[in-house]
C-alpha cells in the first residue's frame, strides 16, 4: 500500500494546477522484481561536515544544501542498511569534475580550471553512509549516473529492472539520472524524503515533474514496505508490489 503522505510539491498548485491534476490520472509504475539503490553525490560538497541552515553552509561549503542535505542523511541511514539486509545491490556515485576548457558545466558556473584532486575531502562520500562490504562507487563527471560512465552495461549485467534513487540534487543529478534510467527501460523511484536541493521551489518542481512524466516519487515508508518482499535481491512473492 502507498503512502498517502501528502507530496512536497502540492502546497505549491494553484486550484487550476489541482484541477488538471485530478483530470490527468498519472499511473504508478511500481517497483519490478530486481532492484538496486543508486546513491547519488553524496559528498561533503553537497552535504558539509555538520548540520547548519544553507546561508551559514556556503560561506564554508559553497555548493552545500544545508539541513536538507541532513535530512536526507538521515533516512538514508535508515534505507540503506534495508536494502543490504535484503540483498539489494548499493551504488554510489561520486561527481568529480573535469576542468578543461570546453566543459560546458564550467561555462556555466565560471570556477578555476585547476585539476580536480578525486582525494579532497569535499569529493569524499559522507562517512554518515559511507560504503561498505560490497557496495559499489562510480565517479562521473555530469548530471546523469548513465553520462560517460558503464553503468548501464553493469545494470544490464546484474539483471536489474528496478532502480531506486536516493541524493543530491533534486533538480539537477537526480532529476537528470531519472530520466536517463527511465528512457532506457527501467523502473524507476524516486525516494522524496531521501533526495534534496538548494532551492526548496527546485526540489518541489523537479519532484512533480518527474512524478508527472518519467516515474514514481515514492515515500522512505513506501521502499522500506516493498524490501520485505525482497531476499537476495529479488522479490520472493509472485505479486507486484507498487
Amino acid at each position: 500500500m502507498a503512502s498517502t503522505r501528502p507530496h512536497d510539491w502540492e502546497p505549491l498548485l494553484t486550484p487550476r494546477d489541482r484541477e488538471f491534476l485530478k483530470r490527468r490520472k498519472t499511473t504508478p509504475r511500481g517497483f519490478g522484481t530486481r532492484p538496486v539503490l543508486l546513491v547519488i553525490d553524496m559528498q561533503y560538497a553537497a552535504c558539509g561536515d555538520r548540520d547548519e541552515d544553507i546561508l551559514q553552509m556556503i560561506e564554508r561549503w559553497p555548493s552545500g544544501c544545508g539541513h536538507e542535505a541532513w535530512d536526507g542523511i538521515r533516512n538514508q541511514q535508515e534505507l540503506l542498511p534495508a536494502c543490504r539486509e535484503a540483498g539489494v545491490p548499493i551504488i554510489y556515485t561520486r561527481y568529480i569534475p573535469q576542468l578543461i576548457q570546453f566543459d560546458g558545466f564550467a561555462k556555466k558556473n565560471p570556477r578555476p580550471m585547476t585539476p580536480t584532486d578525486p582525494n579532497e575531502l569535499k569529493w569524499q562520500i559522507m562517512k554518515e553512509i559511507e560504503p561498505q562490504g560490497n557496495d559499489i562507487v562510480l565517479d562521473k563527471s555530469y548530471a546523469s549516473v548513465l553520462f560517460g560512465t558503464p553503468l548501464i552495461s553493469w545494470l544490464i549485467a546484474m539483471g536489474v529492472d528496478t532502480t531506486i534513487l536516493v541524493g543530491n540534487s533534486t533538480g539537477g543529478c537526480v532529476r537528470a539520472s531519472a530520466i536517463d534510467l527511465t528512457t532506457h527501460n527501467f523502473t524507476v523511484a524516486v525516494v522524496e524524503d531521501c533526495v534534496f536541493d538548494r532551492i526548496q521551489i527546485a526540489h518541489a518542481a523537479a519532484l512533480l515533474d518527474m512524478w508527472m512524466k518519467y516515474c514514481d516519487v515514492v515515500w522512505m515508508d513506501d521502499v522500506l514496505n516493498y524490501l520485505k518482499s525482497v531476499k537476495n535481491g529479488q522479490v520472493q512473492d509472485a505479486v507486484a508490489v507498487t
